[in-house]
């Protein structure tokens, strides 16, 4: 008696070409994120959105680094969108947190020490500049404060 006249051989043909069917049949979707963000704009002593390329220096921690770029910012009336020039951070699709704990910008010798305390997980967040001048501030809940001069 052969394998393939067995009742045992029949099952286990059939396992052989079950199974695989099974497994290939089955749908395997990918976990999805969405995207992670942060983006700073940045102000003169005016008030007036500032080219960050006019900054003379961008100092934050490693890993936490903010580069010049453009973004889309709603407007305050909710109307439209502008392209804006900004800080911005790594752009993270992976799910993994994006950090800013704190920058400091110099701008015509002034320095303009930033805390944010952020850490962000599938969020993008828009954060608006005070006017730009010396001094230590921290963001609370959506506040700069002064805390040195």
């Amino acid at each position: 008696m052969t394998i393939f006249h067995s009742t045992a051989g029949r099952i286990l043909i059939r396992m052989f070409l079950i199974v695989p069917a099974v497994i290939l049949g089955t749908k395997v979707s990918a976990q999805s994120h969405g995207p992670c963000e942060i983006i700073y704009l940045v102000r003169d002593e005016k008030g007036e959105l500032l080219d960050p390329a006019q900054l003379d220096s961008i100092i934050s921690p490693k890993g936490e680094e903010m580069k010049a770029g453009t973004a889309f910012i709603k407007n305050p009336d909710g109307t439209a969108t502008s392209e804006v020039k900004c800080l911005k951070s790594r752009l993270d699709l992976g799910g993994r947190p994006v950090s800013l704990s704190e920058m400091t910008l110099k701008y015509r010798g002034q320095l303009m020490r930033l805390r944010f305390n952020l850490q962000l997980v599938e969020e993008k967040r828009v954060i608006d500049s005070i006017p730009f001048r010396q001094g230590v501030f921290q963001l609370d809940k959506g506040k700069w404060n002064l805390v040195e001069d």
